[in-house]
C-alpha cells in the first residue's frame, strides 16, 4: 500500500543526532515532525557508546573543582583534527558543550556525575554515569538514547517511525522535499514500495560508514581491507548518497578513525565486528602491554595509540582500582561474553596468563620478574618519582604487583568516520559555496568538527550540540516565527 504524509521537519536516522534534532525541532515550534530510522528501534552507534560526552564548565565539574574552559576543550580539538578541523564548527562544539551535557541530563534523565580525563584531552570532561548501587551495568550511550526516545514518546508533535529505509531524497517543486521510502509492514515484515513524504526541512543524521567495505575501499584505500570494525551492521552511509543527490559538499571522507581498543573475543578471533573497549577503560587507568612492556602513553591520541601498536594487538590491563572507577558490572559483563578475563590475582597469575595467551595475544616469555619490573616502574612515574618514558603525566591509578587484575586482548579496528557532509555553524548543507535550503546535517553524518582524529567523548557531544542546532534551525526556517517557541523552551538553557 502507497501512502503520502507531510511534515514540517523530517529528520533522517533515529542515533543521538537525529533525537536531539527531532526534540528540539519540537521545542522550536514544529507542529509536524517525522523521525525516520532503518532499523527496528533507535539509537544506531549512539546506544553503544560507552565512554561519555564531553562537556567544559559543566555542573560536575564545578562541583569537583576540576578546572577546564571552552578556549581550552577548543585547542584540544583543534590540535587532535591535525589542522583538519573546521574552527567555527569546533568553536560552537566547546561553547555549547555544557548546555549539551544540561540538555542530555534534563531531557534523557541520566546522571552524568562520573568525569573523566579521556585520551588526548588535557582536562578531564569526559562525562559519564556512576555505577549503579544495584550492581547492573550502567551503558552511558544506550541509557541517553532510551532515555531521549522516552522523552520523544511524550512529544505529540513527534512521530517516529521504525524499519523505514530512505530511498530518494528530492526537491518537491515548491521550496521544500520529497522523501521516498520503503516501509516494513508490522504485519508481515515485507517491504511496502512508494511511501513519500513531503517536508518542509530535512535533517540528516544517518551516521557515517564503518561498516561499509565498499565506501572503506572508495574512499580511504589506504586502510588495510581486512581492518575489524566497532560498528553496527547500520552503519553504510546512505546519508552522503542522499546529500549528494542534492549537490552537497562531501569532505574529509579519507579521514577514518581506527580505535586502538576493540575487543578480541577469544572464541572468535577473526569475527569482523567487535566489541569496543572503551576509552574511559584507559582513562580510568587501564594500561596498554605487548610482549609483556609498555608501549606508549595510554593517554595519548586513538591515532598515536594506534601508529604506536604497529598493526598488532595488546593486551589492556586494569587492576581493582581501575575496576572499581570504571565500573564493576560493565566489567563482569565483559567478562561473562568471554571478552576479559576477571579475577587474575597477582603478576604470577597475569604471568601465567600471558604465556598460555588470550586470544590472538600470546607473550611466551613472559616471566614475574619483568612485568613486576614494568610495573614498579609505572609506579615510581604515577608517584613523581622517575619520568615516564611515554611522556605520561596523568595517572589515574597506580599498579602493583599483588594487584587482582581483569585482562583483554585489544586490536585496532575502524571506529569513526571524520568526513562526510559538509556543514555550516548552523548546521546547514553547504553547497558550491552557499547552502542547501531546508536541508540541515548532524552527526557522523556530517564532516569539519573531527578533521584527521576524533577525541574520546566528541562524538556524543556532537550529535547533541549540531543535532540540537539542525532541529532548531528547520523548525525555524521559512516562517515558524520566534514567539512560536517561547512558551515551551526550557528556562534553565
Amino acid at each position: 500500500m502507497s501512502t503520502t504524509r507531510s511534515a514540517e521537519v523530517t529528520v533522517i536516522g533515529g542515533g543521538l543526532a537525529g533525537l536531539s534534532a527531532a526534540l528540539e525541532a519540537a521545542h522550536y515550534g514544529a507542529s509536524r515532525v517525522l523521525l525516520i530510522d532503518k532499523s527496528p528501534r533507535v539509537g544506531g552507534n549512539s546506544a553503544k557508546a560507552t565512554s561519555g560526552i564531553n562537556g567544559a564548565n559543566t555542573r560536575v565539574q564545578a562541583i569537583q573543582h576540576l578546572a577546564d574552559s571552552p578556549s581550552l576543550f577548543a585547542n584540544d580539538t583543534l590540535r587532535s583534527g591535525q589542522g583538519r578541523s573546521d574552527p567555527a564548527l569546533v568553536d560552537v562544539l566547546a561553547n555549547e558543550s555544557a548546555a549539551a551535557v544540561a540538555f542530555v541530563e534534563h531531557e534523557a534523565k541520566v546522571a552524568l556525575d562520573v568525569v573523566v580525563q579521556a585520551g588526548g584531552h588535557s582536562a578531564a570532561r569526559t562525562h559519564r554515569e556512576a555505577p549503579r548501587a544495584d550492581g547492573k551495568p550502567a551503558p552511558v550511550g544506550w541509557d541517553i538514547v532510551q532515555g531521549l526516545a522516552k522523552r520523544l514518546a511524550e512529544v505529540d508533535e513527534v512521530e517516529v517511525v521504525t524499519g523505514a529505509t530512505v530511498t530518494a531524497l528530492e526537491p518537491d517543486g515548491d521550496g521544500g522535499f520529497r522523501v521516498r521510502m520503503d516501509v516494513k509492514s508490522k504485519a508481515d515484515g515485507q517491504q511496502n514500495e512508494g511511501h513519500e513524504i513531503n517536508s518542509r526541512t530535512v535533517v540528516l543524521a544517518t551516521g557515517g560508514f564503518s561498516a561499509n567495505a565498499a565506501l572503506l575501499a572508495k574512499y580511504a584505500p589506504h586502510l588495510p581491507a581486512q581492518l575489524p570494525t566497532t560498528n553496527g551492521d547500520w552503519a553504510q552511509g546512505e546519508g552522503l548518497a542522499l546529500a549528494q543527490s542534492l549537490g552537497a559538499t562531501l569532505i574529509d571522507l579519507d579521514q577514518v578513525q581506527l580505535h586502538p581498543t576493540a575487543f578480541v573475543d577469544p572464541a572468535d578471533s577473526t569475527a569482523r565486528t567487535k566489541f569496543l573497549a572503551p576509552e574511559a577503560l584507559r582513562g580510568h587507568g587501564s594500561i596498554l602491554l605487548q610482549n609483556g612492556r609498555r608501549f606508549t602513553n595510554e593517554l595519548g591520541t586513538r591515532a598515536q595509540i594506534v601508529a604506536a601498536m604497529a598493526g598488532q594487538p595488546a593486551l589492556l590491563v586494569a587492576n581493582d582500582r581501575v575496576v572499581a572507577k570504571f565500573d564493576p558490572a560493565v566489567i563482569g559483563f565483559y567478562g561473562k561474553r568471554g571478552l576479559m578475563r576477571t579475577g587474575v590475582v597477582g603478576v604470577e597469575a597475569l604471568a601465567d596468563l600471558m604465556r598460555n595467551g588470550l586470544g590472538s595475544c600470546v607473550v611466551p616469555d613472559a616471566t614475574v620478574e619483568g612485568l613486576t619490573a614494568e610495573l614498579e616502574a609505572y609506579t615510581a612515574a604515577a608517584k613523581g618519582e622517575e619520568p615516564d618514558v611515554f611522556g605520561k603525566t596523568v595517572f589515574p591509578a597506580e599498579f602493583r604487583a599483588t594487584d587482582t587484575f581483569a585482562v583483554a586482548c585489544v586490536t585496532p579496528a575502524v571506529h569513526y568516520t571524520m568526513g562526510g557532509v559538509r556543514i555550516d555553524k548552523d548546521a546547514r548543507v553547504v553547497r558550491n559555496g552557499g547552502v542547501v535550503p531546508g536541508l540541515y546535517a548532524a552527526g557522523e553524518v556530517s564532516g569539519g568538527v573531527h578533521g584527521a582524529n576524533r577525541l574520546a567523548g566528541n562524538s556524543l557531544l556532537e550529535c547533541v550540540v549540531f543535532g540540537r542546532r539542525a532541529g532548531k534551525n528547520a523548525a525555524l526556517f521559512r516562517g515558524v516565527e520566534e514567539s512560536k517557541h517561547v512558551a515551551v523552551r526550557r528556562s534553565h538553557l
